[in-house]
């Protein structure tokens, strides 16, 4: 199976997918091997991969272009059950940290365990029904973290013999009509990255 073989919704999605990154159809190749260790960000070129930098507005646009539709919660009526909602910050609490004057100085003011119930809320936010998450940790979530480079490749048909790292100064995105793994030595590794993997297909086999 290829790309040339995915039904028209898979397609259609793939597409969907670009449009929302900003990245161009015409950029995006057909098929690329990874048949030697190889690393995303430092040698993508040499295989005729491009990692497309895009910036991320907020914790809104995070979800949208890598996250779980909230419809699958509201619509679908999926459970959500594995994902723990934080709880919110007292008003005064709430009240003494918006009055940051910049993201360094909110960074200070915040205790180890704020910076933790603030990065499991970006999680919560991303993964789960948004709703759920209170607002004034999305607020605080949005000033801490936001604006937000995330790396992005595209590609039709990925194909992965051997090890592929993914690595980067931010968060990494992957985006593919197929992806196949062939075993043994096939695999994708993230090293110190958060990685997101859309792909209409991924099939595993033996070599």
């Amino acid at each position: 199976m290829s790309y040339n073989d995915l039904n028209p919704d898979q397609k259609k999605n793939f597409e969907a997918e670009l449009r929302t990154a900003g990245i161009d159809r015409t950029s995006v190749p057909k098929q690329v091997t990874i048949d030697s260790e190889h690393s995303h960000t430092r040698d993508a070129a040499k295989v005729g991969m491009k990692i497309h930098k895009v910036t991320l507005r907020d914790l809104q646009h995070m979800k949208e272009l890598g996250g779980v539709p909230d419809s699958r919660y509201s619509k679908d009526k999926q459970s959500d059950s594995f994902v723990e909602y934080p709880g919110a910050f007292s008003a005064d609490r709430a009240r003494l940290l918006n009055e940051a004057s910049d993201a360094d100085t909110l960074h200070a003011a915040l205790q180890p365990q704020e910076r933790d119930a603030i990065n499991h809320a970006i999680r919560s936010f991303v993964l789960g029904n948004s709703a759920k998450v209170a607002k004034g940790l999305v607020q605080l979530a949005n000033a801490l973290s936001f604006p937000m480079d995330v790396g992005i490749a595209a590609v039709e048909e990925l194909v992965i013999t051997d090890k592929y790292v993914i690595t980067g100064t931010g968060p990494q995105k992957l985006i593919a009509g197929k992806i196949t793994i062939v075993k043994p030595n096939g695999q994708i590794v993230a090293e110190g990255v958060d990685l997101t993997i859309s792909a209409q297909v991924i099939e595993v086999r033996e070599a």
